[in-house]
């Protein structure tokens, strides 16, 4: 929610949001979250100091106190902010100081979120926005665990382009789509590694640069290029968002390092064998992925042969502490690494080629010893 104009009272505001929220949250129960103002410090949206936001941003986190008070919903609502453009220091500052000697005890900040642009030239900046914000709130005596949303990124902000550089206008555009592709995994990637809680793609369709479109024009259902990476990004979604979902599983080597795990097909892991015995890994978000139990080793006292010696030979595989089909960050030896986009970055409109890996595995630890009987087959 947002005004382009700050004409009105705080005290209307709040009617706007409360009135706003009663409807919506009614119609769609699902509705979890609210930012209730964009970009404040542009000029599209008041272009506003932090002291003259704050009242407003009060007024939101009444409204939505009324409202989940009065509905009492299964979801209640939770809100944050500001939701300014770039995580920029000279605004966030005052703003969590302005929050923190708020004296209201009904005061929320559930999340803090900002919007994200200008990342052409160096997407890698991307990765350390978590930590700069969380040490911003650290230094406001706030507590820096708080979740970060970016609610909008990219590489290109409102109406710009990377330049032209003797294109034409058209094939300019379709050099700009396929940077915007590649520079969102980039970017995307970026938020992963730094533990960004949740990023949010912008946008379907734009309406005034087709850069950030998402799907052809006119064409029902056919995706540009950003199209499909925001597919792509979707199926990382349940194995990588460390806040929604805090899918993790502990390492079997006994450390209990958590690692982020999905299978070689880049899908969302496979439930646990039978075998397995659970407990739930407690994150910032909630409860976990659980973790297995290691499976007993098979011993045999004779070697089967034929198709039950192959058969036998896998569950082996299954059962040396290295659970099937998963691909882990920063494990231990004997794990592999997540295949994920290869270390390339969108500078200055152009695609790096990636570096050429040998292998994207740990280093193998010794294989234990076979328990099998080396008495002959009779």
């Amino acid at each position: 929610m947002s005004s382009p104009s700050v004409a009105e009272t705080p005290a209307l505001w709040e009617e706007i949001v409360r009135t706003t929220l009663l409807d919506h949250k009614r119609r769609y129960p699902q509705i979890d979250s609210v930012m209730p103002w964009g970009e404040a410090n542009q000029a599209s949206s008041g272009n506003m100091t932090p002291s003259q936001f704050y009242p407003f941003y009060r007024a939101g986190y009444r409204a939505v106190n009324a409202v989940n008070e009065q509905l009492k919903p299964a979801i209640p609502i939770i809100m944050g902010g500001p939701g300014i453009s770039r995580p920029r220091p000279e605004w966030l500052n005052p703003f969590f100081a302005l929050y923190a000697a708020d004296q209201d005890k009904g005061k929320r900040l559930d999340f803090v979120c900002y919007q994200s642009y200008g990342l052409l030239d160096a997407p890698i900046q991307a990765q350390s926005e978590r930590s700069r914000v969380q040490s911003m709130l650290g230094g406001a005596g706030l507590n820096p665990a708080t979740p970060v949303w970016v609610t909008e990124f990219g590489l290109y902000g409102g109406d710009t382009d990377g330049g032209a550089d003797g294109r034409t206008p058209e094939e300019d555009l379709e050099h700009d789509q396929l940077v915007q592709a590649a520079g969102i995994a980039a970017v995307s990637r970026y938020y992963i590694i730094g533990k960004m809680n949740r990023p949010f793609q912008w946008v379907v369709h734009h309406g005034e640069n087709l850069r950030k479109d998402m799907f052809v024009e006119g064409l029902d259902g056919v995706r540009l290029p950003f199209g499909h990476v925001v597919v792509m990004l979707g199926m990382l979604k349940p194995s990588l968002d460390g806040e929604r979902l805090d899918m993790r599983i502990s390492s079997l080597r006994g450390d209990d390092r958590p690692c982020p795990v999905r299978d070689q097909r880049g899908q969302h892991p496979r439930p646990l064998p039978a075998t397995s015995t659970a407990h739930e890994v407690k994150g910032p978000g909630g409860v976990g992925l659980a973790k297995p139990a290691a499976q007993p080793r098979g011993t045999a006292s004779r070697p089967p042969s034929g198709a039950a010696s192959r058969n036998a030979s896998r569950t082996r595989r299954r059962s040396m502490g290295r659970p099937s089909g998963l691909l882990s960050s920063g494990c231990p030896s004997g794990r592999r690494r997540p295949s994920f986009p290869d270390r390339g970055d969108v500078v200055a409109g152009q695609h790096l080629r990636p570096r050429r890996r040998r292998s994207s595995a740990c280093p193998a630890q010794p294989r234990p010893p076979s328990t099998r009987s080396t008495a002959p087959v009779t």
